[in-house]
């Protein structure tokens, strides 16, 4: 009894140490597996998580991907995008918005973006405000904050030219809205222009907004309605006689009327009057940048590179023809300004009352190049002689480029403004437009 007693006591004492080697095996085992499953928990957070930093809501995207805007998301903030050098005032006191000196993410030629252009905003001077829609909702709202062109040091709150920065994802340049109302203005050039003259009297603004000693050349981006949007853009050339720019009566204006349509609306401060030891010269690098400017600026302001047009006055009218007579060139590809490796050639232009300085002969040359020409002349202009039209629709016609001569018997000089109620010719963008669709020039 005794001896049996005993070994039952030995068999429980040989299973009990048996058992306590098990759990001794089984314990590193299940330890492993949680480690094994918390690695696996980890490594999809982090696949997760980088995920959605790329692709922030539509309030970061704004502040923090468009580092010029200066207001709200989607409520009417400025504008974002502009010029690199931003010299953080605006002529008014306004702040001027950060920018980008490349172009616009090297939508065409595979220019890397640097960082965005810095646009000003300002108000039309003399209530002048653009009456276009805003941006559609999804749109950062871009007001475009107080205050004209001013005088002296006029120039002091304008930045670089520039394009845009890429977007959340890398693969372009971030979408930058038009203005809300009134307009941004940024500088043609990254630093001073071409044969700065450093010792111009101060650009000067008379009560009608007309500009006069322009030597640091600007582009003002107007208001347009996105929700109708062409995809074309116009670059107005003010007239004035290369002594002034007629700002309101021919740029602001002609916003008023496309930008509701859906067409870009820009236009163009060249240099005039004391701004230049020689004004024609400047104005033609002027319009040369102005072009190249915009269609830098395409991927990120919603236009297509080969529907970037101009729309002339006068002076403006002989800067154009100058432009399209062999003064254009399809860009330098070997620039470091990747703005400068962008065409300067329009892809249409329309030519009010074309002034070759009161001549009544054509000086113009033009080549088996010049884009298609839409001329409209009153024939009871006096200042500028239609001869000079007739004779330049003539020269297109011999060298068969597509051209449109557009003639209205009275409204001298002043015949083609559009927000003159008096004008006979003021609603000559109603035969144009369509003009340029029948030729499969704009959509």
């Amino acid at each position: 009894m005794k001896t049996a007693a005993l070994g039952q006591v030995f068999l429980m004492l040989a299973l009990g140490s048996c058992t306590s080697s098990m759990k001794a095996a089984n314990g590193p085992h299940s330890s492993d597996d949680g480690a094994s499953v918390e690695a696996t928990s980890n490594d999809l957070m982090s696949d997760v998580s980088p995920h959605d930093a790329k692709e922030p809501l539509d309030s970061e995207t704004s502040d923090s991907m468009r580092p010029d805007l200066a207001g709200g998301p989607t409520d009417g903030g400025t504008v974002d995008s502009a010029p690199s050098d931003a010299a953080g005032v605006s002529t008014d006191g306004g702040t001027i918005d950060s920018a980008s000196s490349d172009a616009p993410g090297g939508a065409t030629d595979g220019g890397t973006s640097d960082s965005p252009p810095a646009e000003v905003g300002g108000t039309a001077p003399e209530g002048g405000t653009p009456d276009a829609p805003g941006p559609s909702a999804d749109a950062a709202g871009a007001e475009a904050g107080a205050g004209g062109t001013g005088g002296a040091g006029a120039d002091a709150g304008l930045s670089d030219a520039a394009s845009g920065a890429p977007d959340a994802a890398g693969d372009g340049p971030a979408h930058v809205p038009p203005p809300a109302t009134g307009y941004v203005e940024m500088k043609l050039y990254d630093g001073d222009p071409p044969n700065l003259l450093r010792n111009a009297p101060a650009e000067q603004v008379s009560s009608n907004g007309s500009i006069t000693n322009v030597s640091v050349p600007t582009i003002r981006r107007y208001p347009m309605d996105e929700s109708k949007s062409t995809g074309a853009a116009f670059v107005v050339f003010p007239g004035g006689g290369y002594t002034g720019l007629d700002f309101e009566t021919h740029a602001t204006a002609l916003a008023k009327r496309l930008g509701p349509l859906g067409f870009a609306v820009f236009g163009l401060k060249y240099r005039v009057g004391g701004g230049s030891s020689n004004v024609e010269r400047d104005a033609l690098l002027d319009a040369n940048r102005a072009i190249r400017l915009v269609r830098s600026h395409a991927a990120e302001w919603g236009i297509a590179e080969n529907r970037i047009g101009v729309i002339s006055y006068s002076a403006g009218s002989d800067l154009d023809m100058r432009l399209v007579a062999g003064g254009s060139d399809p860009g330098k590809p070997t620039a470091t300004d990747p703005v400068e490796r962008k065409s300067s050639r329009p892809d249409f232009v329309a030519s009010m009352c074309t002034w070759a300085h009161g001549g009544t002969t054509s000086p113009y040359k033009f080549t088996a190049d010049t884009p298609p020409v839409y001329l409209c002349h009153a024939q009871d202009d006096t200042t500028a002689p239609i001869a000079v039209a007739n004779q330049i629709d003539q020269q297109l016609q011999t060298l068969h480029i597509l051209e449109h001569l557009e003639v209205y018997p009275t409204g001298g000089h002043s015949a083609f403004h559009v927000g003159d109620p008096n004008a006979p010719g003021r609603n000559w963008p109603d035969k144009y437009l369509p003009w340029l669709r029948t030729n499969n020039l704009i959509p």
